[in-house]
């Protein structure tokens, strides 16, 4: 359980977006934790006595939880780069699901007592996490993922997502986030390009090692790799957070589909300035095809009305 301050809603976007959160340290009562979901509260005060905590309700954001915490010297979030300092050294994988809107914290809501005062510790606390265990179903179908997810009966298994039945997080002051720009997608578009350009330089260097014949493409794929008669397409993402999502265009989807392609991702590269980028842990998907069931649509095609009812301009 997470509670979100008004000072960090711009984090909270950013981290959704590239699924990472992070913190200044590891607390004790974090060490060793495991846990299936993460559950992102905001909205409600904290610094209130319970029972006045108990009447307000928060918009509570639900992600899977994809990795472990793991520290880093990446420079992720917004306040970090502006900053150029490292602020939230511990990272973990988060994977959006779905967001439960105005959800009561108190009687009528979909959490139990001790799993809501969690949330509100977790504001008390310099926004760290707070571990509950209850049964979320409830919460579950006020987010609308009924059918994406699957909780096991042996409590020791680990839960069944289907990602394409999510509806993805909404934000009141943004648009649909899912896997979001897990691709490592930064607001700054010179950092944006020198995080892509150091993670292709690395995937570069990985196949011309195995005596792969390199080609930079670009679209809709990154890389083609030759090597006698053999030839091999790479699609490359870069991101300074974690590895637990990218994003990927239809024509980047349907090439890995149609041909033999390997997906080589790059997580906590870190920026100096915007201008060089370094390090990072590779992840190499040989011979990867995208399936249905782990594609999340994140944005809309929208149908303009017939033009006789736009005004012009």
């Amino acid at each position: 359980m997470v509670h979100v301050g008004q000072g960090s809603l711009e984090n909270l976007q950013h981290g959704l977006e590239t699924g990472t959160w992070g913190f200044r340290e590891l607390p004790g009562d974090l060490a060793g934790a495991e846990f299936d979901f993460v559950v992102f509260g905001e909205g409600a005060s904290p610094r209130v006595p319970d029972q006045e905590w108990f009447g307000q309700s928060a918009t509570l954001h639900l992600c899977q939880a994809a990795s472990g915490f793991y520290e880093t010297r990446a420079k992720h979030w917004p306040d970090e780069l502006v900053r150029d300092e490292l602020i939230y050294p511990v990272h973990f994988g988060i994977l959006p699901l779905g967001t439960a809107e105005e959800v009561p914290l108190g009687v009528g809501g979909p959490l139990p007592t001790e799993a809501s005062r969690q949330l509100k510790i977790s504001g008390t606390h310099r926004g760290f996490g707070k571990l509950a265990r209850f049964d979320p179903t409830e919460l579950f179908a006020r987010a609308g993922l009924d059918t994406a997810v699957a909780l096991p009966e042996d409590p020791r298994a680990s839960p069944t997502v289907t990602l394409s039945r999510a509806p993805g997080i909404r934000r009141r002051h943004g648009a649909a986030t899912g896997g979001g720009k897990g691709s490592g997608w930064q607001q700054d578009p010179r950092k944006r390009k020198v995080v892509e350009d150091h993670a292709v330089t690395q995937a570069v260097a990985h196949y011309e090692s195995r005596g792969w014949r390199v080609t930079v493409v670009g679209k809709p794929y990154d890389l083609q790799c030759r090597r006698g008669t053999e030839e091999l397409h790479v699609e490359v993402k870069g991101t300074t957070g974690a590895a637990a999502a990218v994003e990927l265009t239809v024509n980047e989807v349907e090439h890995a589909r149609d041909n033999l392609t390997d997906l080589f991702v790059v997580s906590e590269i870190v920026l100096d300035g915007d201008r060089a980028a370094s390090g990072g842990t590779t992840h190499l998907y040989e011979n990867w095809t995208p399936a249905d069931d782990a594609l999340q649509p994140t944005k809309f095609r929208y149908r303009l009305p017939p033009l006789e009812q736009a005004t012009r301009a």
